[in-house]
C-alpha cells in the first residue's frame, strides 16, 4: 500500500489524467467524487483509446474542412 494516492476526478481533462498515470507509471487511478469518495477506475487502455479517438475525429474534421465539405 502507497500512502500518497494518486487520483483524479470525474470533471478532471482526460489529457492530463492521462499524462500522470505516464509520469507516475501507473496502469489505474482510481476516479473520486466531489465528496472524496470513489467513482471508479480509470484504465490507461481505455484513456488511451478515447484519446485516440478523439485524435481520429479531429483528422477527419480537417481533410473534410480542406477538402471543401464542411464539419
Amino acid at each position: 500500500m502507497s500512502r500518497n494516492i494518486i487520483s483524479c476526478s470525474s470533471g478532471d481533462d482526460l489529457q492530463a489524467a492521462w499524462q500522470v498515470m505516464m509520469e507516475n507509471r501507473i496502469q489505474n487511478m482510481p476516479v473520486l467524487g466531489n465528496d472524496a469518495k470513489p467513482l471508479g477506475v480509470l484504465d490507461i487502455r481505455d484513456a488511451l483509446r478515447v484519446l485516440f479517438e478523439q485524435e481520429q475525429l479531429q483528422e477527419h474534421m480537417l481533410a473534410n474542412y480542406i477538402a471543401g465539405i464542411g464539419y
